[in-house]
């Protein structure tokens, strides 16, 4: 976790005795540092050996997620199908909705999160942030209304997602309307990342006085990426 990695693998190495908490210590430090194909290496040594558990897979998710390795994330997908606990865990289907959107598939992830036996706000946040990912902002303020309709109470992330969405589509009464009612009917606590979202919507549809009005008047100092 100290992004030690060589002492860790070193340590590694010299264990007479490894378990799975072993391996999966050494995979999510890999993972955590952004070596996602040495996190990769390792797992399929690990399987020659053991058996991955339920953390093993997330981390392996979070690794296809974030290095677009699609066809390692379908491999993990069909391994993960074979096991009846594992394919109803909420945390599983969760890292393989968003392996599937993070990876441009949003048919895919769609389907998979249909098939959700529970579908909470990390299940929606991933499938709406996969087709935001891909501009595909009408599709994100549509799942936001569905979202709403079907009583999922909306957090911080799906905000981000929102406000973002509708900056880079210009969508600009959208993000300024969600930004005025979803803190206030949901309860959420305005960041200054969601300042940063409106300054970055109200400066890419020309509203630039408006904008150094919401810098003026906003609850935080402004920093170097909201400027």
């Amino acid at each position: 976790k100290h992004g030690d990695l060589i002492r860790a693998q070193e340590i590694f190495r010299q264990l007479q005795v490894k378990t799975v908490i072993t391996w999966n210590a050494l995979l999510s430090g890999f993972i955590q540092h952004g070596h996602y194909e040495e996190a990769l290496k390792y797992f399929d040594q690990m399987q020659c050996e053991f058996s991955p558990n339920l953390v093993t897979f997330l981390c392996i998710l979070k690794a296809c997620s974030s290095m677009g390795s699609i066809d390692k994330g379908i491999d993990i997908h069909m391994k993960v199908s074979k096991d009846v606990i594992l394919r109803n865990d909420i945390l599983i289907g969760n890292a393989i909705v968003d392996m599937y959107a993070k990876c441009g598939v949003p048919e895919k992830a769609q389907e998979v999160f249909d098939d959700l036996p529970v579908q909470d706000v990390v299940s929606w946040n991933a499938l709406i942030s996969g087709y935001a990912q891909l501009g595909k902002d009408r599709v994100v303020v549509l799942l936001l209304d569905k979202m709403i309709g079907e009583g999922i109470k909306l957090d911080m992330v799906t905000f981000t997602i929102v406000l973002t969405s509708c900056s880079h589509s210009g969508l600009l009464d959208e993000g300024q309307m969600y930004f005025r009612t979803v803190s206030y009917e949901f309860g959420i606590d305005v960041t200054l990342e969601h300042y940063s979202c409106l300054i970055d919507l109200l400066g890419r549809s020309g509203q630039i006085e408006t904008a150094i009005l919401v810098i003026e008047k906003m609850p935080f100092h402004p920093n170097l990426v909201l400027w």
